[in-house]
């Protein structure tokens, strides 16, 4: 059986990555007790035809597999015949340039090998200059990797030469979006006030004093007394009404009192009522109760 490197070549974009073999045998192992079983391959080779050859640009470990499974697994021969490869294990990709061929292997093979740290960041720095355009967000999800560990490596790169600063890039919805967001300005700290230039305390403004009713100018004891105590009535007057009883008198009392309460509240003036009052009450609990005359309460 002849080697199928010899009837094939691999594109050197291809050969940057280790194979499985090497890397990981066990692996390399279980594949091909997979294709065994199965008796084919669940995924095709991938080839694109130069002008003198097929070159392999994705399935070297697939072929290496067939290889060892033995002859009967050739499926590679018929080609340096002059046959056209085989559609159950080949397919044949349209990739113009060299560029599309290496963007091709790396989104073909990233999600397929367990790569170091380095390996991961000499991935992005390749993808980084096949595409210098798109964002770190998008580039990360191509990679499998944190969005920053992207842009940390875009900045290596950028301050090394190797690639260009872009002013926009192009985010994962095509949009174009500037490739480095401004910083928010901090606000300037203001500069402490000299004595000249401070401003003044405002002063306290005192409010007007209320306007009192004629009413309220009356001395509180006349116009306490005056109401507590009403003038005589007429001697007519005497004789024409019933007199009160004493619950009436003090119904009476109270409403002359709330009426003069209220005057006296609207004036600010309420505190001087209910000092006299209780003055007065003092007086009653001692027993001290004199009838007082109509000129007495006005002093």
């Amino acid at each position: 059986m002849t080697p199928w490197r010899e009837v094939l070549k691999v594109h050197p974009a291809a050969e940057q990555f280790p194979l499985l073999r090497e890397v990981q045998p066990e692996v390399f192992e279980k594949l091909k007790n997979d294709i065994s079983e199965t008796g084919g391959l669940i995924e095709c080779v991938k080839l694109v035809k130069s002008s003198l050859r097929y070159l392999v640009v994705d399935g070297r470990n697939r072929l290496d597999v067939l290889e060892a499974l033995g002859d009967e697994w050739d499926v590679w021969s018929s080609i340096a015949d002059g046959q056209e490869p085989r559609r159950d294990f080949f397919k044949v990709v349209d990739l113009p340039s060299n560029q599309d061929v290496e963007w091709f292997v790396i989104s073909a093979n990233i999600h397929r090998r367990h790569l170091t740290a380095e390996q991961k960041r000499e991935l992005i720095a390749r993808v980084l200059k096949l595409k210098p355009d798109v964002s770190n967000r998008q580039i990360a999800g191509m990679v499998d990797h944190d969005h920053k560990t992207v842009g940390s490596v875009r900045n290596e790169i950028e301050g090394r030469g190797e690639l260009s600063p872009r002013q926009a890039l192009t985010d994962t919805k095509g949009r174009k979006q500037p490739s480095r967001k401004p910083k928010p300005r901090k606000p300037k700290p203001r500069k402490p006030a000299d004595d000249q230039s401070a401003p003044k305390a405002l002063e306290p403004i005192t409010p007007a004093p209320a306007e009192e009713s004629p009413a309220a100018m009356v001395p509180v004891s006349e116009a306490v007394w005056g109401a507590v105590v009403p003038a005589a009535p007429d001697a007519n007057e005497i004789v024409l009404s019933a007199p009160l009883s004493l619950d009436e008198e003090i119904e009476s009392v109270v409403d002359a009192v709330d009426s003069l309460a209220a005057k006296l509240q609207a004036a600010g003036r309420l505190p001087e009522l209910a000092g006299r009052l209780s003055e007065r009450m003092g007086e009653w609990a001692r027993g001290a109760v004199q009838p007082a005359s109509h000129s007495e309460a006005a002093e």
